[in-house]
């Protein structure tokens, strides 16, 4: 089993609960499922399109567990305790898209372009078609766009 699997994880309830303590408890939980089925499975090294499946499985599956304690665009992160942030990064257009966006388009967007999971298996999981899961990116990509393309005000030192 790859670190970067286990990786994967992380920074997908990092991204998807913005609550630190809240990322760090469900992911412990979905790393310890992700090692017992992927132990249990087949002993043949499956291909990555199976253990992605399974990544999204386990994810969602510990999403729809916390989803209701959830304080959508509110962020509880503590960037001492270890989480890599660059000094770059603002996490203020993410936590509007976060607060506004609908969850399914929310878990999209996280599978498809900040883990870089098949739309295949994505949709597969969800029992939804390639297309679906295309669109849900779509949609919420579009969102997150508005977000960041908000302009920033300019004040005496930046006029």
């Amino acid at each position: 089993m790859a670190d970067h699997e286990l990786k994967k994880i992380v920074k997908f309830f990092f991204f998807a609960l913005l609550d630190e303590d809240q990322a760090i408890k469900v992911s412990r939980s979905a790393i310890g499922e992700y090692i017992r089925k992927v132990k249990d499975g087949p002993k043949d090294n499956p291909r990555s399109i199976e253990k992605n499946k399974l990544i999204v499985e386990i994810t969602h599956k510990w999403f729809k567990k916390v989803e209701g304690k959830l304080i959508r665009g509110h962020a509880e992160i503590s960037f001492e305790k270890g989480w890599q942030k660059s000094p770059l990064l603002d996490f203020s257009s993410w936590m509007s898209f976060h607060k506004e966006v609908q969850f399914d388009d929310l878990l999209c967007v996280i599978w498809i372009h900040l883990l870089k999971i098949e739309e295949e298996a994505v949709a597969e999981v969800l029992g939804v078609s390639p297309a679906t899961v295309l669109y849900r990116v779509s949609r919420g990509a579009r969102q997150l766009g508005h977000f960041l393309a908000v302009p920033i005000e300019k004040g005496p030192a930046n006029a």
